[in-house]
């Protein structure tokens, strides 16, 4: 009897969710069939907010239309391609550059929700789609692997600007900032996302340590979403105030003696 009452119980929250699923779905569907790009809900295809989108955009636009016909760009971590075809639109508008992005398309190991997304390959498929929808597949070029492998493989190469956008645990997240650091030439740009500030209060310091191998809390002080290994780890890496940070968004340019704050 408790089993039964306890199903009717969660029985409007299941219909609720089984809606939020066809809904998504149609919308999806929908904008296929006008073949358009999909940056919606469905297989978390938007992964940056617009106020992001628009800092990353000025950056990438500020720093490609003073650069050579040679501008390299690696994206470490590319989903569905909402990033991607970004960096890519400004190079197609400059005509020059190269976006090399980097992923297993199989999503991250402690995001049990998109390792169910990436079931059947929709992940790459719907990344393969939008680059050509959005115009900008000559200007991409996918590369399919762990960024531990890749790193190894492009140890020789030099990058422009390097966006690191994989893991958020810790463990992972901090190799790739050591790893592809190495990549990006000097006067280059490092940057990535999902970090809101950088803290100097010790007790948030201590709950991002504690929870640092999970791929997003909710951070007890200020009542929002964070990623607690890309904040440990960019504190261990840069410094308490290394980066320049604009709506979750950080950046740095690389220079003979170290990292310098870029304005964004």
């Amino acid at each position: 009897m408790l089993n039964r009452k306890t199903s009717l119980l969660f029985l409007p929250y299941r219909i609720r969710m089984c809606i939020y699923e066809i809904d998504r779905w149609i919308s999806f569907k929908l904008t296929c069939l006008f073949k358009k790009p999909y940056f919606g809900i469905y297989l978390d295809a938007c992964m940056q907010p617009p106020e992001r989108l628009e800092v990353m955009n000025e950056l990438i636009e500020s720093e490609i239309s003073k650069a050579g016909q040679d501008f390299k760009i690696l994206e470490v971590g590319s989903w569905c391609g909402h990033s991607s075809t970004l960096w890519a639109s400004v190079c197609k508008k400059y005509q020059k550059g190269k976006v090399f992005c980097i992923d297993t398309w199989g999503g991250a190991e402690n995001s049990p929700r998109m390792k169910k997304e990436a079931a059947r390959d929709k992940a790459i498929k719907l990344f393969l789609y939008n680059i050509r929808a959005s115009g900008v597949k000559d200007y991409i070029v996918p590369i399919r692997g762990t960024s531990d492998e890749m790193a190894e493989i492009l140890k020789e190469a030099a990058f422009d600007l390097i966006y690191i956008d994989g893991d958020h645990a810790y463990s992972q997240f901090k190799r790739d900032l050591i790893n592809y650091s190495k990549l990006c030439k000097i006067g280059g740009v490092l940057c990535g996302d999902d970090l809101p500030f950088m803290t100097t209060r010790d007790d948030l310091d201590e709950f991002f340590k504690e929870h640092k191998e999970e791929n997003a809390v909710r951070d007890p002080i200020t009542k929002i979403n964070c990623c607690p290994g890309v904040f440990v780890a960019m504190k261990e890496f840069f410094g308490k105030d290394g980066v320049s940070v604009k709506d979750g968004f950080w950046a740095v340019r690389k220079s003979r003696d170290g990292w310098d704050k870029i304005q964004l």
